[in-house]
This record gives C-alpha cells, sequence and structure tokens, in this order.
C-alpha cells in the first residue's frame, strides 16, 4: 500500500484518511489538503519538434479541478461510511453518484463551473433546489446524501437549517395515459413487455413489485397473487385480484418461457425501462411513459370507473386515502360535486353563486354570500335526543345577535 493513498479496491490520491480504529471525524481540512494543487499532473505535450511554433492557450483547470475534487471526497466519503457501517451499500452507491454529478448539476441551474465543496452556500442549494425541475421527493434523495456529506467535511452549511427547506405542496409533473393510449401501448407490447404493462398499467403494480414477482406467488386457480411492497430488503405483502388482462399475460409469459419456479420478470429496473420504452416507440407514442406513470394511469381510470378509494388504496398497497387521491387526481370540481351530492342526500343543498374560474387566484375572488342553513328545514322526528338537542342549541346560536 502506498501511503497518502486510499485502499479498499481505489487509489485515488487522498490526504485526510480517517482513523480505522474510532472512526472519529478528523479536524476540518484546510484549503490545501482540499485542492489538488499538490496533485502531480501530466506533462504539457513537449514541442520540441517545433520551438518555434505558438502555443494553444492553456485551458482553465477550474472546472477540471473542481470536477475532479468533488469525485475524490465522494470516494473517500464513501470509503468512511462503508467502514462505519451505519447505512448500507445502496445508500452508498446512490449518494457517490449524486455527489459526482453535483458540479454537472450545479452548472444545469446556471451556476459558474469549478465550485469546490467548501464554497457551496445557501444561494447554491436554492439554485439547485428552484432549478433541477425535480420533484419534492427527488430533492429529498438528493439532499439527504448531500447534507451530511457536507458534516463529514465540518462545513458549516450542514447546519444552516433553512439553507435545506424543501418547496411544498403537491407534485406538479403527475403524468397520466388515457384509456386509448394504454391499449394502443398494451396491443404493440411483444413477450415481456406484455406482462409488464399487463401488471402495471390493469393491476397497479410498482417496477419493484413486477421484479420481485415469483411463479410461486401467483394463483392462476384463484384469479389473485402476493405481491412483496416496495423495500430496501422488502417491504410488506399483500394478496390482491388480478385483472384478466394481466392473468392472460402471465399465463402466456409462463407458457412461452416454461418458468417454474423464481422471478417471473428476470429484468433489472433499467431493462425493464428499456422494454417499456420499445413498446412506447412501437405503440407510436410521443410523450414519454415510466412505470409509475403506468401506474397512475391504472389508478385514475379505476377511479372512474366505480372503484372506492378505499379499494384501490388497498390494491395499490398506499398508506393513506390521500396519497391514493393524489394518485388518480381528484380535482377541485370533482371534490366540489361530491359535496353537492352529500349535500342533496341531506336535504341541506341551497342556491349558491357559480364558483370562480380556476386559474383566478382564489384570494381575488368576491366572498361568495352562503345563505344559512337553518335546522329547521331538517325534520327533527326520529332523530335521537342528543340529536334534537344539539339542533336546537344550533338554532339559538344562529338567532343570537
Amino acid at each position: 500500500m502506498r501511503t497518502g493513498h486510499l485502499t479498499r479496491r481505489t487509489s485515488i490520491p487522498f490526504t485526510d484518511i480517517r482513523s480505522k480504529s474510532t472512526f472519529r471525524p478528523s479536524p476540518m481540512p484546510t484549503a490545501s489538503q482540499l485542492r489538488l494543487d499538490q496533485v502531480p499532473s501530466a506533462a504539457p505535450p513537449s514541442s520540441a519538434a517545433d520551438p518555434g511554433s505558438p502555443r494553444p492557450p492553456a485551458a482553465d483547470p477550474g472546472p477540471r479541478r473542481g470536477a475532479e475534487e468533488w469525485r475524490r471526497l465522494a470516494a473517500a466519503y464513501a470509503v468512511t461510511r462503508r467502514e462505519e457501517g451505519d447505512v448500507g451499500a445502496t445508500w452508498i452507491d446512490r449518494t457517490t453518484r449524486y455527489l459526482e454529478r453535483t458540479p454537472e448539476l450545479l452548472v444545469k441551474v446556471g451556476l459558474p463551473p469549478g465550485l469546490r465543496p467548501p464554497e457551496l452556500s445557501a444561494a447554491h442549494l436554492h439554485a439547485l433546489r428552484d432549478g433541477l425541475g425535480w420533484e419534492r421527493a427527488s430533492l429529498a434523495h438528493y439532499f439527504s446524501g448531500l447534507r451530511p456529506f457536507l458534516r463529514w467535511l465540518h462545513l458549516p452549511l450542514a447546519e444552516d437549517r433553512r439553507a435545506w427547506r424543501l418547496p411544498s405542496g403537491e407534485a406538479a409533473h403527475r403524468r397520466w395515459l388515457d384509456r386509448d393510449q394504454l391499449l394502443r401501448l398494451f396491443a404493440a407490447a411483444r413477450e415481456g413487455e406484455r406482462v409488464v404493462i399487463a401488471l402495471e398499467g390493469f393491476n397497479g403494480l410498482r417496477r419493484v413489485e413486477v421484479r420481485r414477482l415469483r411463479v410461486q406467488d401467483i394463483d392462476l386457480g384463484g384469479h389473485r397473487a402476493r405481491v412483496c411492497g416496495k423495500g430496501r430488503n422488502g417491504g410488506k405483502w399483500r394478496t390482491i385480484p388480478l385483472t384478466a388482462p394481466a392473468e392472460a399475460a402471465l399465463r402466456e409469459w409462463m407458457d412461452a418461457t416454461h418458468v417454474t419456479e423464481g422471478h417471473v420478470v428476470r429484468r433489472k429496473a433499467s431493462g425493464i425501462d428499456a422494454m417499456l420504452s420499445r413498446a412506447a416507440r412501437r405503440a407510436g407514442l410521443t410523450v414519454r411513459v415510466s412505470n409509475h406513470d403506468l401506474r397512475r394511469t391504472f389508478g385514475r381510470l379505476a377511479y372512474h370507473s366505480g372503484m372506492s378509494l378505499v379499494d384501490l388504496r388497498n390494491l395499490l398497497g398506499h398508506s393513506s386515502v390521500d396519497l391514493t387521491a393524489h394518485y388518480v387526481g381528484i380535482h377541485e370540481e370533482e371534490m366540489r360535486e361530491g359535496l353537492q351530492r352529500f349535500e342533496r342526500e341531506l336535504g341541506l343543498s341551497g342556491e349558491r353563486p357559480r364558483a370562480g374560474p380556476p386559474d383566478v387566484p382564489i384570494h381575488l375572488l368576491e366572498a361568495p354570500h352562503v345563505p344559512r342553513v337553518r335546522t329547521r328545514s331538517v325534520d327533527p322526528k326520529g332523530l335521537p335526543e342528543e340529536v334534537r338537542d344539539s339542533l336546537a342549541l344550533g338554532e339559538e346560536r344562529q338567532g343570537a345577535p
């Protein structure tokens, strides 16, 4: 082993090796440690053949050095986290990829190239948050790796809570296919593509659930399957009924491949993505189609066909009905129609001004006049005594000045 180099299958120079016995964080690296000025670089090509020829202008080494420094420190950080053993290999690999991409992301949002980790500020984080166009969950994944990395470097930015605040609100890039697009996609699919599209688009499975589905989990005679949900080491199991297209695609695929045990779809995540892309091009779809788009499409079409949110929640394996409502994209107009049906059922409906257009900010709309709902319009006969007392108390409060 050479002094001043990392162990564990890498020979990237790094001068801030942590102690292997205690894993205590070292003091804040100095500027000379964080910069690559001390690292020997390749000598420029010799111009002895033509000493009088003009030399081309030297390229600015700043951007290259900044990217090299991110890669060097990301590799050292990965070694430290593996030695500490408090996180899994998947988290380490994902974080390393994010850290190595950070110089590219900074340039993508309009920041100057060559920024080094000690030079990051809250303004840079805000530029990444607002300029990348990522969903809140993707930003949370990225920041969950970047922030511990900066804390490992003892940078004060890691402790600035306001700098890491994520935007609130629901996702703005939810996509669905309509009924014709889904049927076109399924008709254009071939072999294993049909299984993936049928399970995701007609049964609402996640991509990871498709990959984890085994032959022994499928009961074609009972028209059902046991599905293992998302999670690093396997999520919760649930038993769901199979739709006719999904069952037919599974039967056809298992008969064609003679699969009798093990996983039904033996592809990596990237392989399933490639299968879906090929089917979308064959179907002539001009929009990008992802695996989760098919899952959301199933939820939306199933809800509009009459399935309740509770049943849909159990079928999709969601933790709450709110998440299911977000998936299917229940809009304000649909919620208003549901409330009007509720009012008509109770005999409480009344004439109200029409709601303003959805593109007008709600604070600019004139407050509509809502007539009081008098309890005397409700027949109290047959109601329990405590309900009648509550209605009488409501009348007294409405009549008070």
